[in-house]
């Protein structure tokens, strides 16, 4: 197998990691929604939230990356 045959057969393996990685990202993306609203759901009607747990839910987004979900009303 010369350099040639070898590039080929890498870069058809890193498209299909690729198309592989983008379907577990928007799986995991569907699976913390379905954790957040079974969340919500268990948690029951909306209790006041104190300065402190929003200031903790800012420093949680920073970190991850995460942006708010829109509360449902």
């Amino acid at each position: 197998m010369n350099k040639a045959e070898i590039a080929a057969a890498m870069r058809l393996e890193v498209g299909e990691l690729e198309v592989l990685i983008k379907k577990l990202q928007a799986r995991l993306e569907r699976s913390k929604l379905l954790v957040l609203d079974i969340e919500e759901e268990l948690a029951g009607p909306p209790v006041h939230k104190t300065e402190a747990d929003s200031k903790f839910r800012k420093a949680i987004d920073k970190v991850f990356g995460e942006k708010p979900k829109p509360r449902k009303r």
